[in-house]
């Protein structure tokens, strides 16, 4: 477990963790990679630096990702906007199924009648789409929680299935930031922690030189 004040510092730490005392493994698009399982990072103040971790990617050039505004976009919108994936975080959070909106019309409802609820979740995995064998496009991310925490801040924790901590972490935790700080202004609250449970936390082989960067 990685716990830090701020996301710059635990990305660090997480990314030190898996490269000293991660297990070595072959993926099935053959890739070399450093894995550990069941894997939990708390950032106590993500709001100080959430953007850092993108920004220091950015700095190698080999790794770009679209503007701050354009990822912010990709999550609060409920169309399809990421041709990359047979899936977009937006349409699953705000058109779940073609008939939820799991923020507005669920997790705020539920937070504003009972402040100390545990009910408060929405759910990325669609068994119906994703369920399937043939399928391999699928949410990395499947659940995110929202807590209050003595009425005054919002925590959120996310369920992450297959998580690359490198590359796709920076973008998992600016993303629930994003989600976070929509559900908080809605309840006047402040924002809290972010945390992040990954069932497999995983760096690859091609991406060691530049960690070591990061680590250094």
């Amino acid at each position: 477990m990685i716990e830090s004040e701020s996301t710059l510092d635990a990305w660090k730490k997480l990314l030190k963790h898996i490269y000293d005392k991660g297990d070595n493994y072959v993926d099935e698009d053959n890739r070399k990679c450093r894995e550990i399982l069941n894997f939990v990072v708390t950032i106590k103040n993500p709001e100080n630096d959430i953007t850092k971790p993108i920004d220091l990617l950015n700095s190698f050039e080999k790794w770009r990702y679209p503007p701050l505004d354009k990822i912010a976009n990709s999550i609060l919108s409920p169309d399809h906007i990421n041709s990359k994936f047979s899936y977009s975080y937006g349409p699953r959070l705000f058109n779940f199924s073609g008939q939820l909106n799991q923020l507005d019309d669920f997790v705020i409802p539920v937070l504003k009648k009972e402040w100390w609820s545990r009910k408060a979740i929405v759910n990325f995995w669609d068994n119906l789409i994703d369920s399937t064998l043939s399928k391999k496009a699928s949410p990395g991310m499947t659940n995110i929680l929202f807590k209050i925490i003595d009425k005054k801040k919002l925590n959120v924790t996310a369920i992450i299935r297959s998580n690359d901590m490198f590359f796709g972490w920076p973008a998992n935790v600016y993303h629930l930031y994003v989600i976070q700080k929509y559900v908080a202004q809605k309840l006047n609250l402040a924002i809290g922690e972010i945390i992040t449970f990954s069932f497999s936390a995983h760096i690859f082989e091609d991406q060691f030189e530049f960690i070591q960067k990061v680590i250094d």
